[in-house]
């Protein structure tokens, strides 16, 4: 059992489209996520909690894993700031290619 399980068991959810789609409102451009991708965040925020070593971004030389996950712990905390990066990388497979990483 990796102690990345609770991350890795979303890679079939997040393989499909049913991920969200793109709404404006207010004539504010915005993603409008599916309760799959709020699941997913609430999972990383948790494992982040856990294991506080892993919420800095790892100096050079730090192990794949360190890396892999800090990349996927930005991409969720920049996405209020990045309406759609969060977005963006999951349609085109990145967060699913990183998650296979942690496997």
């Amino acid at each position: 059992m990796s102690k990345f399980d609770k991350l890795t068991k979303f890679i079939p959810a997040l393989d499909s489209d049913a991920i969200g789609e793109w709404v404006v409102i207010d004539g504010v451009p915005r993603v409008e996520y599916w309760d799959v991708v709020f699941r997913f965040c609430d999972a990383a925020e948790d494992f982040a909690e856990a294991n506080p070593d892993y919420t800095e971004f790892p100096e050079d030389g730090a192990d794949e894993e360190h890396r892999v996950f800090a990349k996927i712990l930005h991409t969720v905390r920049l996405e209020p700031s990045m309406p759609g990066l969060l977005y963006g990388c999951l349609r085109n497979g990145t967060v699913r290619e990183w998650l296979k990483k942690l496997k």
